[in-house]
């Protein structure tokens, strides 16, 4: 009981942190604020806890993390279409450089911590991420388009798995973001894109990945059944 509470009473201090470093009321007058996942902390809160390689603050490195992931998700957010008034103009460009901001906010977090070796590890998943979105696209059939969709979703928190010992437990992870997307009330452009191309229909997908993730082997018992915790609640939202 005592480390489900600690865990709850780190998550909305580092929910409070995370509003407090990307809080922008100039741009947030013309673009939605950033939304921090609750699950993603928990997960990198867990394993930077439980690896062998000692971190001087967890939490600092998990803010990192969300801090990024608020740059890509912002990022997603820029349309392609031609623009045809000043205020879409303006929101356009206020979509970049808000994305620019969350995303150099991590640099001086880490710095300050004394853990810059995360910087290189966050910076891999950054290309990992814009790479996988262009293959999304450009793939051709669906196995393959939510495949790459998969590392978009999950590759930050992929990264730092491998880099703390907790490999075995990758592909359920990415599983597990690409169950959390589906069960999303709104689909995003690249989720709609891999899945126009998929014979499936969401609650298909769904119930396949929420089957692949509970009837998994589990290498490593801890964080695995936290993944499948994650995956029991995430697939009992209506």
């Amino acid at each position: 009981m005592t480390a489900t509470y600690d865990n709850i009473h780190i998550i909305h201090k580092l929910t409070t942190e995370f509003y407090q470093q990307t809080k922008e009321p100039f741009i947030q007058r013309y673009i939605p604020e950033p939304v921090m996942n609750p699950m993603q902390a928990g997960l990198l809160l867990f394993m930077l806890d439980n690896s062998k390689i000692a971190v001087s603050s967890s939490q600092s490195v998990t803010l990192a993390a969300l801090l990024i992931q608020a740059a890509m998700d912002t990022h997603d957010r820029i349309g392609t279409a031609e623009v045809d008034s000043e205020i879409e103009r303006k929101q356009r460009q206020l979509t970049v450089l808000a994305g620019d901001y969350y995303s150099s906010l991590y640099y001086t977090l880490l710095a300050g911590c004394g853990e810059p070796r995360f910087i290189r590890i966050m910076s891999k998943a950054v290309q990992e991420i814009n790479e996988a979105k262009m293959r999304t696209l450009e793939a051709v059939d669906a196995g393959t388009a939510l495949e790459h969709y998969m590392v978009v979703r999950s590759a930050m928190t992929t990264h730092l798995a491998a880099y703390l010992g907790f490999a075995s437990a990758i592909p359920d992870l990415r599983r597990l973001f690409l169950l959390q997307s589906l069960k999303e009330k709104q689909t995003g452009f690249l989720l709609y894109s891999a899945l126009s191309k998929s014979p499936m229909n969401k609650i298909e997908k769904t119930d396949q990945l929420h089957s692949q993730i509970v009837n998994s082997t589990k290498e490593d018992f801890g964080l695995q059944s936290k993944i499948e915790e994650e995956a029991n609640r995430i697939y009992m939202i209506p």
